[in-house]
C-alpha cells in the first residue's frame, strides 16, 4: 500500500536497539583496533586485517561505475505528468523546450 503525502514510511523512526548496539560496539573500538594490529603480523590474518584498518582509517576506495565498453553507464527513465492545467502558452514553452533537449541528446 503506497503512503499518501505527508505521510512518514517509518512513524516510530529507526529502532533504538540499533542505537543500542552501536553504542556497545563503538565501546570496544580501541581493543578492536589493536586486534586487527596484532592481526597484522600472523600470515592468515594480515591482508583481511590490513584491509580492514585501511578502510576504516581512509574509507573504502572509490569504485567506479562503468558499462561494458568502460563509459558511462546510460540509464533512461520515464515519468508521466498531467498537463491537462497547462495553458496554451506554457504548452508552447514547454514544447519548445521538449525540441531543445531532444535536438541536443545524441542518438544511440
Amino acid at each position: 500500500m503506497p503512503f499518501k503525502p505527508g505521510q512518514c514510511g517509518n512513524p516510530g523512526g529507526r529502532p533504538k536497539a540499533d542505537v543500542r548496539v552501536k553504542e556497545l560496539a563503538r565501546a570496544h573500538t580501541e581493543q578492536a583496533i589493536q586486534t586487527l594490529v596484532d592481526a597484522l603480523s600472523n600470515e592468515r590474518t594480515s591482508v583481511a586485517a590490513a584491509v580492514a584498518l585501511l578502510d576504516r582509517g581512509w574509507g573504502k576506495p572509490a569504485q567506479a561505475i562503468t558499462g561494458e565498453d568502460g563509459g558511462a553507464v546510460l540509464t533512461e527513465s520515464r515519468v508521466t505528468y498531467d498537463l491537462s492545467s497547462l495553458n496554451d502558452l506554457e504548452l508552447a514553452q514547454l514544447s519548445t523546450l521538449a525540441e531543445k533537449v531532444n535536438a541536443s541528446t545524441p542518438a544511440n
